[in-house]
């Protein structure tokens, strides 16, 4: 398990956590196990940043929604998202 390193309470910036640029920002936000995503980045870094959730320890059934803000994605690769994004 990696370290989480949260920008603000509660908050994760990818890019910041991975220690390089992995291209826009995407931002988790978390509580206990329930967590969300804010973008999911582009589209040849998706796995890249599903592996980092994995690595933080946040399951992908506790996944309570993301906003992608990125328009060739609706959901990421892997993890089975909310069907109603």
């Amino acid at each position: 398990m990696l370290p989480r390193k949260p920008v603000f309470p509660h908050v994760i910036e990818i890019n910041c956590q991975a220690g390089q640029v992995l291209g826009c920002n995407v931002y988790l936000i978390y509580d206990d196990s329930d967590w969300l995503l804010i973008d999911i980045g582009y589209e040849e870094t998706v796995d890249q940043i599903v592996e980092i959730i994995r690595q933080l320890d946040f399951p992908c059934q506790s996944a309570r929604r993301s906003w992608p803000l990125t328009p060739t994605w609706t959901t990421f690769r892997g993890c089975p998202g909310p069907s109603n994004c």
